[in-house]
């Protein structure tokens, strides 16, 4: 194999033992490899793709996949499919390709550890890194248990893995690895060699993490040097270098340098015949933001677009996943680049009109995409008719899903020995579930429910749907960029706002409305609450309670509501307009309706508010399907405690039992009686003891409507930093998601690997 074959990726190797005496399919299958490799090397994954999954599927079809052929065909086509970014997919693969190496080869054997390596890989890309150090490590250790090492896996999974403990702050153990993997590859393959080159990206990206500029720029210019000369001047692999030298010229005050490099990085992006779009939506969001600092506005707003863009164009991987965890990761990242793209325009000193609505329409389209995908999942569900494998595979992880959230609620992470034990066994239950329902769904992924990613969610399409005199709010969170120095404190320019899409009778408007600096806001928040949670359960509030929440209400008021909704912009006559609100973060801690404006009336005195997940809720047609009619109205009920036991272990039984709620009653009734006059539909009513868990599950099927008035209860895990909560954390908080709007850091330039 020439030079020029060698790599797709290092951890791609094409060592095929006799498969007996008929070799033959094992010559097909490197011969594939081998095609497939020198496609990478060329940049077109895409063609690598087609290729390895066509010769898979014939393998597959013929033999099975218990088989070193099917093994090597799944490494591969792993790789190459992490090289277009499709991580979820590629971490599947390398699962089945593990598995299937270990049982083929054995759990000792240099292939297993290549396909715990490329899992590895796959798993840190999606944040999951703890995982990702233990089986690097298992990687290395079964290389050296060979007595193989130096080999070209180990020195490979050794950089990976010090680049793994880097973003994990692990900086010098992580330096340690990267530098003792290079030296390993150049015993190898020689110092000047363009796979040391590759190894020494890693390195580079661990001085960025270290925040050493100089040093990470040397490191990367050198690499790109050597990978240029080798594979040519538009070549994928020289991306990472043109980024790692744009960050460190970036923050050493070289901006116009580091615009040239993204830039070119970029370039090489567009001329590839397949490339990771989400890396490409970073490297756009990167250009953006030094177009902006460079004072070329219009450009910016340009790059920023064709971020969303690109998120958006593999947005509807998001639809064929069955694991949430995926979801939320492939569908938090076109909101991302939304988010990123509104920063840029309310920054620019002369935003056209047109621009902002885009934004907007951004926005507006990619907020609660993963409620969406919870929908679309539900849809294709249902599309299985009578598959019955699906339909067990789904109970099942149905089944391993509540387990989990049970111990979780239970607090079992905070807890050593049986219960901890519990809760990871649940979790590798939940994971196994999960990869025997993606298993069953495969052809229904392929043939999925049309998704809700077409529509369009403009401000013209949601006024069109809107009552003249209404007025939709969503609240979002930007950066102003204009005052923005590479090395100056960001937080003060972390503003807060809210786009106001008010109907007229012939026409709409459309207004983003700065409210301020997000701390500030975020504090008001935070004395609401904290005037709330102050008295005590069942008692009247005390003088002093009562003034500080009217302190609090009557700050928010003024700060969130008066811009949004001055007394000038309302309608006359006595009318209550009405008043969508699409919250946004910490907001969803609010309740609107008891904010108090200087004259001492409430909101819920003057306005109707309705409160929307997403602007999408406005269009989504109903679905015709649907067939459940009805109402079932839940009031108070009655709360027990109840003892843990391992199936049903509930936080209830260290709180309290709280006081009944007589006017849930009330609620309850009047809501089963309007909902029926309107409706002319049946209301069934369950109050008090009634009102059982099993008598609720029991009735709610085929109900069109469900209301619970009911006491709440949110049982959260302690704000630990410890080994164990960092593997089993909420994936929605492992992804971002909730902690996108953080003021420490926009996320715009994390090293990332290729």
């Amino acid at each position: 194999m020439s030079d020029k074959l060698f790599t797709l990726a290092v951890v791609c190797f094409c060592f095929l033992p006799a498969a007996g005496p008929d070799t033959r399919p094992a010559r097909e299958v490197a011969a594939a490899v081998s095609q497939a490799v020198e496609l990478g090397n060329l940049g077109d994954y895409a063609g690598a793709e087609i290729l390895l999954r066509n010769r898979l599927e014939t393998v597959v079809s013929v033999r099975g996949d218990r088989n070193p052929e099917a093994a090597e065909l799944m490494l591969s086509l792993a790789e190459t499919l992490a090289m277009l970014g499709r991580h979820v997919e590629s971490t599947r693969l390398y699962r089945r390709a593990a598995s299937v190496a270990e049982e083929v080869y054995g759990p000792q054997n240099i292939r297993t550890a290549a396909a715990l390596s490329g899992l590895a890989h796959t798993l840190r890309r999606i944040d999951r890194k703890s995982e990702a150090e233990a089986l690097y490590r298992r990687s290395i250790y079964i290389v050296e248990h060979n007595r193989a090492a130096p080999h070209p896996v180990s020195a490979h999974a050794r950089c990976r893995l010090g680049l793994c403990l880097s973003e994990r702050r692990k900086y010098k153990e992580g330096q340690e690895e990267i530098e003792r993997g290079i030296d390993e590859a150049a015993e190898l393959f020689g110092p000047d060699s363009y796979q040391v080159a590759i190894e020494r990206r890693h390195l580079g990206m661990a001085l960025i993490n270290q925040k050493q500029w100089g040093e990470a720029y040397t490191v990367f210019g050198e690499a790109l040097g050597v990978l240029e000369g080798f594979y040519g001047p538009d070549h994928l692999y020289l991306s990472k270098c043109l980024k790692g030298m744009a960050q460190a010229s970036h923050k050493m005050g070289r901006t116009q340098d580091a615009l040239a490099y993204i830039t070119r990085a970029v370039n090489i992006h567009d001329r590839s015949a397949g490339k990771d779009l989400l890396e490409m939506a970073t490297l756009l969001r990167f250009e953006s933001q030094l177009e902006a600092e460079t004072g070329e506005w219009d450009r910016a707003v340009t790059s920023a677009e064709r971020a969303v863009r690109a998120c958006v164009a593999v947005q509807e991987e998001s639809y064929q996943v069955f694991s949430a965890r995926e979801a939320v990761l492939l569908a938090h990242a076109p909101q991302v680049s939304a988010r990123w793209l509104l920063s840029i325009v309310l920054s620019h000193p002369r935003v056209p009109e047109e621009t902002l609505e885009r934004a907007f329409s951004y926005l507006a389209g990619t907020h609660g995409m993963v409620l969406d995908w919870l929908a679309q999942r539900r849809l294709l569900l249902k599309s299985a008719g009578n598959s019955v494998g699906v339909e067990r595979a789904w109970q099942d992880y149905v089944d391993a899903t509540q387990r989990v959230a049970n111990l979780v609620v239970a607090g079992a992470a905070d807890r050593e020995a049986d219960n901890a034990d519990a809760l990871e066994a649940a979790y590798r239950d939940k994971e196994m579930a999960e990869r025997a329902l993606a298993a069953a769904g495969e052809k229904l992924r392929s043939a999925k429910a049309p998704s809700r990613a077409g529509v369009e969610t403009g401000a013209n399409e949601l006024a069109s749907v809107l009552e003249p005199g209404s007025v939709l709010i969503q609240f979002f969170p930007y950066v102003r960029r204009a005052e923005v120095h590479p090395n100056a404190d960001k937080s003060k320019n972390h503003r807060f706002g809210a786009f106001r899409l008010a109907k007229k009778s012939r026409s709409w408007d459309l207004q983003y409305v700065d409210l301020g600096p997000r701390r500030a806001i975020r504090s008001l928040v935070s004395e609401y609450r904290r005037s709330l949670e102050g008295v005590k359960t069942g008692t009247r509030p005390s003088a002093r309670d009562e003034a500080e929440f009217r302190a609090a209400a009557r700050g928010l008021y003024r700060k969130i509501w008066a811009p949004l909704m001055p007394a000038d912009a309302t309608p006359g006559g006595g009318s209550a307009p009405l008043v969508f609100v699409i919250p946004f973060s910490w907001l969803h801690l609010l309740d609107f309706n008891t904010l108090l404006s200087p004259t001492g009336e409430l909101i819920i005195e003057r306005y109707k508010i309705h409160l929307l997940s997403s602007a999408g809720d406005l269009l989504r047609p109903r679905d015709e399907a649907e067939t459940g009619r009805g109402l079932l109205a839940v009031g108070d009920p009655l709360v027990e405690r109840r003892v843990a036991t391992e199936d049903s272990p509930l936080c209830i039984e260290a709180m309290t039992i709280p006081p009944p709620l007589p006017g849930a009653r009330t609620e309850s009734r009047t809501v089963a009686k309007l909902f029926s006059g309107a409706t002319g539909e049946k209301s069934d009513i369950l109050i008090g003891g009634d009102a059982s868990e099993e008598n609720i599950k029991q009735r709610l099927p085929g109900k069109r409507v469900a209301h619970l008035a009911a006491h709440g209860y949110y049982c959260g895990e302690k704000n630990k930093k410890s080994t164990t909560e960092e593997r089993l954390a909420d994936p929605l908080l492992n992804s971002g998601l909730l902690t996108a709007s953080s003021e420490a850091d926009d996320g715009l330039l994390t090293a990332q690997e290729i």
